[in-house]
């Protein structure tokens, strides 16, 4: 099956975690960190995580009431299962960890590097090699890949941001076809930018 990929912003979306374990955590800390509402529902859920309301109980289908997003995380498949069908039939976007036919969604590994993000998946059916293969790129993609991307960022925003669609991409496609990634492993970015400029300027002089 294919899967439709996206970045969605939940920020102070309510969202429900049920479970505390070792599995459900990281999902809760990843929604906390995206700004979303979220509730833990577990008798073992810790009560210092900031950032959610905890509720130190079994879950119950009430939980899920205004609930726009849910995860069920709990070592019993068979309660993940009852909390994902009565979360879909309420129009809740939910998963069931470790539960192929019981998930809207599977979260990807992520790496991030500043504001790139690279999200491998494997569909929900090996997180643990989504993983692998996260960390091996993570040794290749260094942090000078987050520094670079902030760079063209701002390029986008200033220097090409009234300029017309075709024309800024043609000065992308020339800047990203040169050897830049030097220049931001080296601490020069200066020089890069004095380099790009010129490629700009003739990019700016031949358009129309």
């Amino acid at each position: 099956m294919t899967l439709f990929t996206v970045n969605m912003r939940i920020e102070a979306w309510p969202c429900l975690v049920v479970g505390a374990g070792a599995i459900a955590l990281p999902k809760a800390r990843r929604l906390i960190e995206a700004g979303a509402r979220v509730t833990i529902v577990a008798p073992d859920a810790p009560i210092d995580l900031e950032g959610a309301r905890i509720v130190q109980r079994e879950a119950v289908l009430s939980d899920l009431d205004g609930m726009k997003l849910a995860i069920f995380g709990t070592d019993d498949k068979e309660l993940n299962r009852k909390l994902y069908v009565e979360a879909v039939g309420r129009g809740i976007l939910a998963a069931a960890v470790d539960d192929l036919e019981g998930a809207d969604f599977y979260m990807p590994a992520i790496l991030r590097r500043g504001n790139l993000e690279i999200a491998v998946s494997s569909g929900g059916t090996s997180p643990a090699f989504a993983v692998w293969v996260r960390d091996r790129l993570g040794e290749i993609l260094d942090e000078s890949y987050g520094e670079a991307l902030a760079w063209f960022a701002r390029l986008r925003q200033t220097r090409l941001r009234n300029w017309v669609m075709r024309d800024r991409s043609r000065a992308f496609k020339a800047l990203l076809a040169c050897n830049f990634m030097p220049y931001f492993r080296d601490g020069q970015e200066g020089a890069w930018a004095a380099e790009a400029e010129k490629i700009v300027k003739d990019v700016e002089a031949h358009g129309g």
